[in-house]
């Protein structure tokens, strides 16, 4: 799930007010982080959500940096470069990972195939289709190559 050009206003609308709460509360959230590392797990979308809690808010503000102030991907010529076998996985309604940015990278990479999750919480909430298609990818590439006689 790519985050290429097409998704930088709506990263920067969704991570500048965050990074600056983090950088105004970092002793609170120092501190808030060591209390919800206490909360055992329970549910996966709660634990998801109390993850970005626990977390150390400095490598969470570094993260941030990271995503607004570098270069958000590789530039086109060395994404067309890259001969690896890649998956692209790209769905719709997500502004921060646009399908178009999927479909893309998927056009960009020389060796690259795209498959479309129904939403952005198939792989988390409903895995099996995503989870075959990944498993029949890593079988095609790991395959052991014949060599020609």
């Amino acid at each position: 799930m790519p985050v290429l050009e097409n998704a930088l206003p709506a990263a920067a609308a969704a991570f500048v007010p965050l990074a600056l709460v983090l950088r105004a509360s970092q002793r609170l959230m120092t501190v808030l982080a060591a209390l919800t590392r206490r909360i055992p797990r329970t549910h996966l979308l709660v634990d998801t959500l109390l993850d970005f809690v626990r977390r150390d808010p400095a490598a969470s503000l570094a993260v941030l940096n990271g995503l607004l102030f570098d270069r958000v991907a590789p530039p086109i010529h060395a994404r067309r470069a890259l001969a690896q076998p890649t998956l692209v996985i790209g769905h719709p309604s997500d502004p921060i990972h646009p399908f178009s940015d999927a479909d893309r990278t998927a056009h960009e990479l020389p060796n690259a195939r795209l498959v479309t999750a129904i939403s952005m919480l198939e792989w988390r909430l409903h895995p099996d289709r995503l989870d075959r298609e990944l498993l029949a990818f890593l079988d095609e590439v790991w395959q052991p190559h014949r060599a020609v006689a």
